[in-house]
């Protein structure tokens, strides 16, 4: 996914922190998932943390609907260009369940590594357009949601400001399995769309 996670055109991905193909369990001989497509809500102005935006987290969050499902996915792809630049991985891991979401602590990880070794990544931003909610798998509880993203061009910066690597942005279309458990809305796995 984003310019880390290198997904591309045709489900392929590359880079560092590829996502994974869906973990999360599946149901077998059902029928095609209903659909409702939702347009995007403008987001509330950003606070900024340093010289990196984190988003401002959505009231739906609270939620324990489809709409709440959405406002998790949206809110996960736009803490990614935060968590890269400055290593604050708690919201992100907050949301993420680790024991399906291979992409979610490869990301974490990455983040990680490159504030402890005095690395950064600017630029990234994150640009959603359509978002469409998928139905509820009632056997799992998992919500996946359709995502189209677009991601700008990044830079992978050493401890000095010099540039390590241009990681040119994307534009794809990815689901983001979401679960409700008592503590919130939890990732359980990323993938691309195919």
């Amino acid at each position: 996914m984003l310019a880390t996670g290198g997904c591309t055109g045709g489900g392929a991905a590359q880079g560092a922190a590829s996502p994974p193909a869906s973990s999360a369990p599946t149901v077998s001989g059902s029928s095609e998932p209903t659909a409702t497509t939702v347009t995007p809500t403008p987001a509330a102005t950003p606070t900024a943390t340093g010289t990196a935006v984190k988003p401002v987290r959505p009231a739906d969050l609270d939620r324990t609907d489809a709409r709440g499902a959405e406002a998790a996915a949206t809110y996960f792809l736009e803490l990614y260009p935060y968590v890269m630049a400055t290593g604050d991985t708690a919201e992100w891991d907050a949301m993420t369940f680790e024991k399906t979401c291979e992409f979610c602590t490869k990301i974490s990880d990455a983040a990680l590594a490159y504030s402890a070794g005095g690395k950064s990544v600017t630029g990234g931003d994150v640009h959603l357009g359509a978002v469409e909610r998928l139905s509820k798998d009632s056997l799992t509880g998992i919500y996946p949601v359709r995502v189209n993203i677009r991601q700008d061009d990044s830079t992978l910066l050493d401890s000095s400001g010099s540039t390590i690597q241009v990681l040119e942005g994307i534009s794809s279309t990815l689901i983001v399995e979401t679960v409700r458990d008592d503590t919130g809305w939890l990732v359980a796995a990323v993938s691309v769309d195919a």
